[in-house]
């Protein structure tokens, strides 16, 4: 019940959007859409932009760009 209450508003909005501008794949029913609204909400809410950043893999610096070194 308190998993609920916690992100009603998010039970809310998500349900509100699904029916007026309909879900983002026309196979997804109305409880896929919450799955993927809660799990976005849970992995958006917890990072900082550092930890986001750092999942992401260096690659080479493309031409006539700086590599940060001087």
């Amino acid at each position: 019940m308190t998993d609920f209450l916690k992100y009603s508003s998010l039970v809310i909005s998500t349900t509100i959007k699904h029916y007026l501008n309909g879900p983002p794949r026309p196979s997804w029913d109305l409880k896929s859409h919450l799955s993927l609204a809660k799990f976005t909400f849970l992995s958006d809410n917890t990072k900082t932009i550092e930890q986001v950043q750092s999942f992401s893999l260096p690659g080479p610096a493309k031409a006539g760009t700086l590599n940060g070194k001087i």
